[in-house]
């Protein structure tokens, strides 16, 4: 089975374009760049005592190590001061359409040799271990 390694922000940028934002509305290009943006300049300015691969935000393709790596930014001790400095909150709004990205990239449909595919047989492998009954044959039947 191979496994994603990184998550392309370019990937992220066009499927955000499909996206509608809170006023209903398919963000716009320039929104989508300048979250990809944020989500690589502002780590770095973060007071943490973290690597580079750590805070990159394109190292972790499941939304349970982004959710903990989130919460890590959210308690740097300088993260309000940085965020509100990045075009008016880009880094925390960068973030959540991640999250949703992230989540998208689970629940897609996969294609053979897709990205995708790769993801949703490791969920595949993880919803065996599980006993919940008819709600684990659900999703089973909607990954088929």
């Amino acid at each position: 089975m191979i496994e994603i390694n990184t998550i392309n922000l370019r990937d992220f940028i066009e499927w955000l374009t499909t996206q509608k934002n809170a006023n209903g509305t398919l963000f716009l290009r320039k929104v989508a760049n300048q979250y990809a943006k944020a989500l690589t300049s502002v780590p770095p300015k973060l007071e943490l005592p973290l690597t580079a691969d750590e805070r990159s935000v394109c190292n972790y393709t499941t939304a349970f190590d982004f959710d903990r790596l989130c919460d890590v930014f959210r308690n740097a001790k300088n993260f309000k001061e940085v965020n509100r400095n990045t075009d008016h909150g880009a880094f925390s709004a960068g973030m959540r359409a991640y999250r949703r990205y992230l989540d998208y990239l689970y629940i897609s449909k996969p294609t053979s040799g897709s990205k995708t595919t790769c993801i949703i047989e490791l969920e595949k492998s993880n919803l065996n271990k599980m006993k919940i009954g008819s709600l684990k044959s659900k999703i089973m039947a909607y990954m088929q």
